[in-house]
């Protein structure tokens, strides 16, 4: 269907760990290679424990194909981490709170996972998206 806006988090629908990741994932990375890294990530780091627990250099290398894999590394593990610590957020605020997670992945959080239409997201696609969910 033309005008469908499809977003990679799609594929993670109702699980706020895949989200989240996916989500920071695509920053400063085109969807296509996030596409590719996520089945590998997802498959060795089912929930957000694992992650939390994953030995450095394993994730380094599922991730270095995206660049910037050193810097990911540590934002995933320190993230993963806190979310084992305090549970998932419930609010746009709280996730926006978490370690390395700026506006675009609160506000694909918030309208993923919280299903929260009010936000008004700067992202481009997540305004796309947003639009097509208040058709």
């Amino acid at each position: 269907m033309l005008g469908v806006t499809r977003l990679v988090q799609e594929d993670f629908s109702g699980d706020p760990y895949k989200i989240f990741v996916s989500t920071m994932l695509l920053v400063r990375t085109r969807a296509a290679q996030v596409q590719k890294v996520c089945p590998t990530l997802f498959r060795k780091y089912p929930a957000v424990q694992d992650l939390a627990r994953a030995r450095g250099a394993d994730l380094q290398r599922i991730l270095r194909p995206l660049g910037l894999y050193r810097t990911r590394t540590r934002h995933l593990r320190k993230f993963a981490q806190r979310i084992v610590a305090q549970g998932f957020p419930m609010t746009r605020e709280e996730a926006e709170g978490l370690p390395y997670v700026g506006p675009y992945v609160a506000d694909a959080y918030a309208i993923l996972v919280l299903k929260d239409y009010s936000v008004r997201p700067r992202d481009r696609e997540l305004q796309a998206y947003l639009q097509q969910l208040r058709r």
